[in-house]
């Protein structure tokens, strides 16, 4: 998936701050991995989270406007890839994770790359989450429905031929809380809900208009909603 300078800029300046809710459910608390690797790392938040659990970590991506907006740290560092071959020698990693990236990906090709670059009985972990704007889209009279091309639940499941295994999956519903500012940020990342907002607000200034009619309809107080969490463990063999 690719994202203009604009979609950087709103899926930077808000995403919900689920990836590390995820990953305490995923991986033992005061474990730290060698090397970790983030594939589709966006903007880096989800590298971010992972570093609590290593004591390095490479964020990769295909986009060079969400890289832009990466942040590095002592414990974190960023890169582009092609979207296919993953860089490093073989045996570097010990963890990777996918959170919502894997989707865009070949998984095959993917697989076969990740096994390359990790070593026997490294962690791979893919997870996503679903913000559930229904109520928000309603309120907006945004109530055309969306058909979506995407599957949040994608994994590595059944797949490797033997050389990985299935630790742990599941899903969970987690109820989090959201500015006006927050979900003005959200819908304009997406791009179908974008356009369907070109539609309704008629603006150049469709943030601060789409800003202000939230904050109108809600009269300016959070909203709880829930985030839909898909998670699966793997590990190598």
């Amino acid at each position: 998936m690719s994202y203009n300078s604009t979609a950087a800029y709103h899926y930077d300046a808000f995403r919900p701050d689920v990836h590390p809710l995820i990953l305490e459910d995923l991986l033992e608390a005061g474990i730290q991995y060698e090397c970790g690797l983030d594939i589709g790392c966006g903007t880096g938040r989800s590298t971010t989270a992972l570093a609590r659990y290593c004591k390095s970590v490479k964020g990769i991506d295909p986009s060079r406007q969400m890289l832009e907006r990466a942040v590095p740290s002592q414990k974190t560092s960023f890169e582009w890839f092609d979207g296919h071959k993953l860089p490093f020698p073989a045996d570097t990693f010990d963890i990777v994770t996918f959170a919502g990236s894997l989707f865009y990906t070949d998984r095959h090709e993917m697989l076969q790359e990740t096994l390359k670059v990790t070593r026997l009985n490294s962690v791979i972990v893919v997870y996503d989450f679903d913000v559930d704007l229904e109520m928000v889209t309603n309120t907006l009279g945004l109530r055309t429905q969306i058909k979506r091309d995407y599957d949040h639940a994608v994994s590595f499941k059944g797949m490797g031929d033997g050389r990985i295994s299935l630790l742990s999956e599941g899903n969970k519903v987690i109820k989090l809380s959201f500015s006006p500012n927050e979900l003005a940020h959200l819908l304009l990342v997406d791009d179908d809900l974008g356009s369907l907002l070109h539609d309704v607000i008629d603006s150049q200034e469709i943030y601060n208009d789409l800003l202000a009619d939230l904050m109108t309809k809600f009269q300016g107080q959070d909203i709880v909603l829930p985030v839909y969490s898909f998670a699966a463990k793997f590990i190598t063999v």
